[in-house]
């Protein structure tokens, strides 16, 4: 019965975000550029070697399906209006770290900006190139680690510069030096932009072990603990004592919170944080209403949060990192 009904319940579960979530503006949308069913197919077959899988295989079915598909959505009806409400695309000199296969650089550049994506996967820099062919879009795509921009692009000032599901991925100097140079390369009144940073906050580990609690753990305490998860190919790879692969680990994602752009960023000013994601996608009247009926106590852990730590940002506080910040 349960799974008869599960496709039911996930299309409501979609209706219901569809009529709380605002979507792309007409004038957005009409930007957006399609594939024939030809080159859809042809995109497909390129993503199906290896090309950037985390566990260093294929890609499932699942995973391709998400990058061919949901990334792109979501960059052009979420995160394409809300950067462009503060800072316009047309023009832009934007800087994307952690490109991966080209999703969301398209719809980057299909608004007209110039884009500079990077990525440390050679593979994925593959895909990203080849399917800026098929949309028929140019961006300038590198093969560069986070710390690397200012020797591969510092003779650039970029007028927004995206981390995309990148920081969760470094340790914690990487991080804090792929902040500072990003800082630094900023135009002043320009925007520093991070998107899908799992915060280090939150009661539950959405992103790598699937776990309650675990990205509160010190760092030898979740290796260990990571064979109680029920994620395959993640429970089996750290389970050894003592740890064998303690970096493989932490680059599977610890999260991220609001103390590294304390530290990387001199006389950081919270009120330079000018939006998130959540609040910005939100309709005004519907949005506080499906918060308050969210699993996982959203609503209630949220409030916690906010009542419990310093004054700053809500978007600090949501189970993900998804920030505009605006440099002075």
């Amino acid at each position: 019965m349960y799974l008869k009904y599960q496709p039911m319940a996930s299309n409501f579960r979609t209706a219901i975000k569809s009529l709380v979530y605002k979507g792309a503006s007409v004038e957005l949308s009409k930007r957006f550029t399609a594939l024939s069913d030809e080159e859809r197919v042809s995109l497909r077959d390129i993503m199906t070697p290896k090309n950037g899988n985390e566990n260093g295989g294929k890609l499932t079915q699942e995973e391709i399906d998400e990058h061919l598909v949901k990334r792109l959505s979501k960059f052009r009806n979420q995160v394409i209006p809300w950067i462009n409400n503060f800072y316009p695309l047309q023009n832009a000199t934007v800087l994307e770290i952690g490109c991966g296969t080209g999703s969301s650089t398209v719809a980057l550049a299909e608004q007209g900006a110039k884009v500079y994506a990077i990525d440390i996967n050679e593979d994925s820099l593959k895909v990203a190139h080849n399917r800026l062919q098929l949309y028929k879009q140019n961006a300038t795509i590198i093969q560069c680690n986070a710390t690397e921009i200012q020797s591969c692009l510092g003779h650039i000032s970029f007028d927004c510069i995206i981390f995309f599901a990148t920081l969760e991925h470094m340790i914690n100097e990487e991080r804090i030096t792929a902040l500072r140079m990003a800082w630094d390369m900023l135009k002043k009144n320009r925007i520093l932009c991070v998107i899908e940073a799992p915060n280090r906050l939150w009661h539950h580990d959405f992103h790598t072990s699937l776990l309650p609690f675990n990205m509160w753990l010190p760092d030898d305490l979740a290796y260990q603990y990571a064979k109680f998860s029920k994620r395959e190919k993640f429970n089996e790879l750290y389970n050894d004592h003592p740890p064998g692969n303690m970096l493989g680990f932490l680059r599977r994602g610890r999260g991220v919170s609001y103390h590294e752009f304390d530290v990387a960023i001199n006389n950081f000013d919270h009120s330079q944080v000018i939006s998130s994601l959540e609040e910005f996608s939100k309709r005004k009247f519907l949005g506080p209403i499906y918060d308050r009926f969210r699993p996982r106590n959203y609503y209630a852990f949220k409030c916690l949060l906010k009542k419990a730590g310093p004054k700053i940002h809500s978007g600090f506080y949501e189970p993900w990192l998804d920030i505009l910040i605006r440099k002075r």
